[in-house]
């Protein structure tokens, strides 16, 4: 679109364009890392995600930052690619129990 455009810079509505075709064709990816990582690990993801962990599982932690798929930056864990962050959280089989389980407690993400 960019190109087509002769733009060099993206708009926040280019990016959502972009978004669920990125989920739809990539989503053997992003499955295949969802199904990679183990409970904890998928946990921890979620958690990070939503911006709402609670206990640091320090091995789980240290395996994502291995595998690259999260950073600690000034002591606080993130994403290093947001749309894997965006797809956890909006997609992955874990945010719906999270989402379940928070409506149940009375907490919102």
């Amino acid at each position: 679109m960019l190109n087509r455009e002769h733009r060099r810079v993206a708009t926040r509505a280019d990016v959502e364009a972009v978004v669920s075709p990125a989920f739809e064709h990539g989503g053997n990816y992003f499955d295949e890392l969802w199904e990679y990582a183990s409970v904890v690990e998928r946990k921890v993801l979620s958690q990070v995600a939503a911006g709402t962990l609670e206990t640091s599982n320090e091995h789980a932690l240290a395996i994502l930052c291995r595998r690259e798929l999260l950073e600690v930056v000034n002591g606080v864990p993130r994403f290093q690619v947001p749309l894997i962050a965006r797809w956890v959280r909006e997609r992955s089989p874990f945010s719906a129990e999270l989402r379940d389980e928070d409506t149940r407690s009375g907490k919102t993400l």
